[in-house]
């Protein structure tokens, strides 16, 4: 959008510099005021054209980054503005919960991990018992009176047995290292709880910070439309002014650049309610309300 503004503030400046330097074999006793006129006009032609070569300088930086972003080369990528230059839905986003941010959750899950961990270490000295039993047998020929069996006999396992026990271990001297483990356990406990409370407290003031951004880029696109009514106002005066040989073309030429620069801030302000709107998504760690907004 810029760049088309840009390119017709280039036409329109140049348009200008010829009907100036026309009137220069016109006229010798307006040939001092001419010149003057002709070099504010080559001033305004340069400064519309470096205004353009920056317009599209941005547009290709940008494209590179979003190429970065996708992975794609950047020639295959299609720009399209879609909404984004129209004015944005009038109904606020919803305020959702900030404790389901992903980071305030990710927080907390370090802080149940380290909890975790200190309740496995204060089981850990405590007796453990354990249950041991056994059964086996065995096949022989000879009998408790020292007589043998048969040919066959001892084949079989005719003789069994079994055993049944319990074993009491205790970590005694595991104790001072337990306490120290976990005294580090509760201390990182601590620091990861601090640092839970700081994210949330920083993702609250990002929120309102990006609200209140929002709030100020309504306000101002809602004040566009009458500096654009006043710029075209001023802009049609001044070609009349002109035409009629009450002004010059330095005039006509500064009118119609704040009428430029007001459509270029009119365009500006609808895109910055979308920007702080995504703000104020980032900021509450969810994009689905602004993505579904951004794509009717």
């Amino acid at each position: 959008g810029d760049i088309a503004v840009f390119e017709e503030l280039v036409c329109r400046n140049q348009a200008k510099a010829w009907a100036v330097a026309r009137r220069c074999l016109g006229d010798a006793a307006e040939a001092q005021d001419v010149v003057q006129e002709a070099s504010r006009m080559r001033a305004e032609v340069a400064i519309a054209e470096t205004q353009l070569i920056q317009a599209r300088q941005a547009v290709k930086v940008a494209r590179a980054a979003m190429a970065q972003f996708l992975d794609i080369p950047s020639s295959d990528l299609s720009l399209q503005p879609g909404p984004l230059l129209e004015p944005p839905p009038a109904e606020a986003l919803p305020f959702p919960d900030l404790k389901r941010h992903p980071a305030v959750q990710e927080a907390a899950a370090a802080v149940d991990e380290i909890r975790a961990r200190e309740r496995a270490l204060a089981r850990s000295y405590f007796p453990r018992f354990h249950l041991q039993g056994t059964t086996y047998a065995r096949g022989t020929g000879f009998r408790n009176d020292g007589a043998t069996g048969g040919g066959l006999a001892g084949l079989g396992p005719n003789i069994q047995n079994w055993a049944f026990g319990m074993t009491v271990t205790f970590p005694l001297f595991d104790l001072p290292s337990l306490r120290a483990r976990r005294e580090i356990e509760a201390h990182r406990e601590r620091a990861q709880a601090a640092l839970q409370a700081q994210i949330l407290r920083d993702l609250q003031a990002q929120e309102e910070k990006a609200a209140a951004t929002l709030e100020g880029a309504r306000l101002i696109a809602d004040n566009m439309p009458f500096r654009l009514e006043a710029a075209r106002a001023a802009e049609q005066q001044a070609a009349a002014r002109y035409k009629a040989g009450l002004g010059n073309i330095v005039e006509v030429a500064e009118a119609e650049r704040l009428l430029t620069q007001s459509e270029i801030d009119d365009s500006l302000a609808r895109l910055n309610i979308w920007r702080a709107m995504l703000a104020v998504s980032s900021a509450e760690g969810d994009l689905a309300p602004f993505l579904q907004k951004a794509g009717r």
